[in-house]
Order: structure tokens, then C-alpha cells, then sequence
């Protein structure tokens, strides 16, 4: 077992032979699973050499030439106790997040999926809300995204502009990151907004890629010009579209007259 950079001066088996307790040169204590051979953690707070170790039940005594001696407990299992609590809660959080989807109460369910570090389940929301009135303005306070996102506390928010800034790298989820920006810049001021913390890096981000996306979208707006002007010089009007017509049918009519005749002449051909 190496992980040591000093000699090992004390060691001690516990967990009933199963992990061993060690202490060095280095002032280093560190746990061991012995069919493994891994080390497991490693306690650094000593400040100079370890040269006692005592265990007994869950707890750890050691001494040093540092004059320290420090008693530790075991924890793991509060720790994995811990674990399975905050797993429940999560379970738990999860159901209350569908359900408040399901009931339409948005700004619970966004403040929801912050908790829980879903971007994705935020994403899709936001996207429910602009999917159900597509022409209304994200600058509406009263309604839509802003009601939203005017019930977030800082750390929400940060968090927020955090995922919108990701999203915005995206493409094909420019619309979302702009239209829930838009929101933002709307329902907080600038004075407020500056004082977030990581807001100046979040911004220097975001602005490179939506000027990348504006610019897309100006290509995109140009282009339509062209093809409305050769629509609007291709178009015809009813009586042209008639004119055209009646001339293809009178056209098609001489067209087998002359076949007609064609096959006539070459029978008579044939007979001489």
C-alpha cells in the first residue's frame, strides 16, 4: 500500500480487519480497505509528525510532535444516513415538480427545478409557457416568462442566467435563451442586476454569441427580401393565369391536328 511520503510510524486495523488506520512522517492519517488496497481518504491536520494512534469503537486518537492530540469520530454512517435522506427529498421533490407542471403552476415548478439542478426540466417549461401564447410579449410583467422569473431569489437568478448563457451557445435553443433574457432585463434593473455576483462574466459570454445570432438572423432577413421580390415579379393575375391557359389548350389542339395529319400522309405514302 503506497500513498505515504514519510515513513509510517503507527498502524492500527478496524471495521473488524477489514481497513487499516495509518499515520506517518508526513502528518497524514489515512484509511486503508485492505482487499483492495486503496486508500480511502486521507485527514491532514496535524502539522508535523503523527507517532501515536489509538482506536477504540468509533472513535480515533492521535498524537503528534506537532503537541496535538486530536480525537476523531467516525462518521460514516451519519454520513450515509444523510445520503439517504437527501435522496428521498429528492424523490420527493421531483413528484411535487410534476405535479406542479401538470397543475400549470409555473413559477413554483421553475423555483422547483432550480432546487433540484434541472436545466433541462427548466428549459422545457419555459418552453410550455412561450408554446402557450406564442404572440404574446415577454415584456409583460403581469404574465408569462416575467412572472417567472420575478419570484426568483439571487441565487435563482444567478442560476438562471447561468443556464441561459449555455443554452444561448446553442443554436436551436437561441429562442428560449433570448425570449427568457428578454424577461429578465425586463422585470429586474440594471443597478440590480450588477450586483449579482459572476453577472459581468455571465454577460462578456452572452454577448459574442447572441451579436453571432442577430447576425444570423439579419443573413435570414435579407434573404426573404429577395425571394418576396422574385414571388411578387413571377406573379400573375387571374386573367393572365386564364390567357395562359386557353393559349396551352389551342396549342395542345393543333398539336394533335398536326399528329393527325402527320400519320394521314404517311399512310397514303405507304400505299403508292
Amino acid at each position: 500500500m503506497e500513498g505515504h511520503s514519510a515513513s509510517v510510524l503507527k498502524v492500527s486495523f478496524i471495521t473488524a480487519g477489514m481497513q487499516l488506520m495509518s499515520v506517518g512522517g508526513d502528518g497524514l492519517m489515512k484509511l486503508w480497505t485492505i482487499k483492495t488496497g486503496e486508500c480511502v481518504n486521507t485527514f491532514d491536520e496535524h502539522e508535523d509528525k503523527i507517532w501515536s494512534l489509538a482506536v477504540r469503537g468509533e472513535q480515533v486518537v492521535t498524537g503528534g510532535a506537532d503537541s496535538l492530540l486530536l480525537v476523531w469520530k467516525d462518521v460514516t454512517t451519519d454520513e450515509n444516513d444523510k445520503k439517504i435522506e437527501e435522496e428521498e427529498e429528492k424523490i420527493l421533490k421531483n413528484q411535487e415538480l410534476d405535479d406542479a407542471q401538470r397543475a400549470g403552476d409555473y413559477i413554483k415548478a421553475a423555483q422547483l427545478a432550480l432546487k433540484l439542478n434541472h436545466p433541462y426540466r427548466l428549459m422545457r417549461l419555459i418552453q410550455d409557457v412561450i408554446a402557450e401564447d406564442p404572440s404574446a410579449s415577454v415584456t409583460d410583467k403581469s404574465t408569462g416568462l416575467c412572472s417567472i422569473v420575478a419570484g426568483l431569489g439571487e441565487d435563482e437568478l444567478i442560476k438562471t442566467l447561468e443556464y441561459t448563457r449555455d443554452w444561448n451557445c446553442v443554436a436551436k435553443f437561441t429562442i428560449v435563451a433570448q425570449k427568457l433574457l428578454a424577461a429578465i432585463f425586463a422585470s429586474y434593473p440594471p443597478s440590480q442586476l450588477k450586483r449579482l455576483d459572476g453577472f459581468k462574466e455571465i454577460l462578456e459570454a452572452l454577448l459574442p454569441y447572441s451579436d453571432r445570432h442577430i447576425q444570423r438572423v439579419s443573413t435570414l432577413l435579407r434573404g426573404s427580401y429577395f425571394v418576396d421580390y422574385v414571388v411578387n415579379s413571377m406573379a400573375l393575375t387571374t386573367e393572365q393565369v386564364k390567357d395562359v391557359a386557353s393559349i396551352t389548350e389551342g396549342m395542345e389542339e393543333d398539336s394533335d391536328e398536326e399528329e393527325v395529319e402527320r400519320l394521314q400522309n404517311k399512310k397514303k405514302r405507304k400505299v403508292v
